[in-house]
């Protein structure tokens, strides 16, 4: 019965880690707020909520239209297709700007929030800094520690499922291995032979509950290993060092348009 308690809690832990590695849905890590100034450019997050996606994308847009008073105190009409956000107003005015991402959450019947990460240009003749959105992380030491690199990527149940499976069979295999020493040091302070037999038996049992722990601990072990290698984390924002801005610039000379690259 011992043996299939272990098994058990193997196949157990072996379930719950494959359900959560295929229901997990996690936001990108720029959802919970993000805003950084570039040379040439604004990179920032908003959210709208309305009854339809497209009406919450075009919302969150006018937030970021908005915030960055680029409509000079005009009233603006905003929409997002394609990826690019199009502004439109009664008088003259030119606004350029990108959705980098979007994350959409359907909270309920007739709600929709959506969520955009958008660069602005601070001026339309400026050359987008490169800006990348991914879900792929560096190799990292906490591999080799289980659940540490899950909990990095905003895992917590699958990292705490790693760092309890852990625990479970390495504390099994320590208190089988103590169990099966014990009973085998009694097997030699009786003469009783039914007595040295049910301590032959429990060694035998303890020994083999202990070799299934350990089992079970290296097999923890490497899927850690494997999932923290492979298994993507929450989108999170790089930025490029090198940037390109034009700028008016005039000399005695004349006048022209300098280019400007940094690295």
């Amino acid at each position: 019965m011992s043996k299939r308690i272990v098994i058990g809690i193997l196949c157990t832990f072996s379930i719950m880690m494959l359900k959560a590695q295929s229901t997990s849905d996690i936001p990108p890590e720029w959802v919970k707020g993000y805003f950084k100034e570039l040379p040439n450019s604004y990179i920032e997050v908003a959210s709208g909520t309305a009854t339809d996606r497209d009406a919450a994308r075009n919302k969150a847009a006018q937030v970021v239209m908005e915030r960055r008073n680029l409509a000079t105190g005009q009233r603006v009409s905003v929409n997002v297709s394609g990826g690019n956000v199009t502004v439109s107003s009664s008088g003259e005015l030119t606004v350029k700007a990108r959705v980098i991402d979007e994350y959409a959450e359907h909270r309920g019947p007739g709600e929709w929030v959506v969520y955009l990460l958008v660069q602005t240009s601070k001026h339309p003749d400026n050359v987008y800094e490169a800006v990348t959105v991914t879900d792929r992380y560096p190799f990292s030491l906490k591999s080799f520690i289980p659940g540490m690199a899950q909990l990095d990527k905003g895992q917590t149940g699958k990292g705490v499922g790693f760092i309890v499976g852990e625990v479970v069979f390495v504390g099994g295999m320590i208190a089988c291995e103590g169990l099966r020493a014990y009973n085998a040091n009694k097997i030699s302070s009786t003469h009783n032979a039914q007595l040295r037999m049910n301590y032959t038996d429990n060694a035998n049992t303890f020994a083999t509950m202990r070799n299934v722990c350990i089992a079970g601990a290296a097999v923890v072990y490497v899927w850690n290993i494997v999932d923290a290698l492979v298994v993507k984390g929450p989108k999170r924002v790089l930025l490029s060092d090198a940037s390109m801005m034009l700028a008016p610039y005039a000399v005695p000379e004349g006048i022209g348009v300098a280019l400007n690259i940094h690295f």
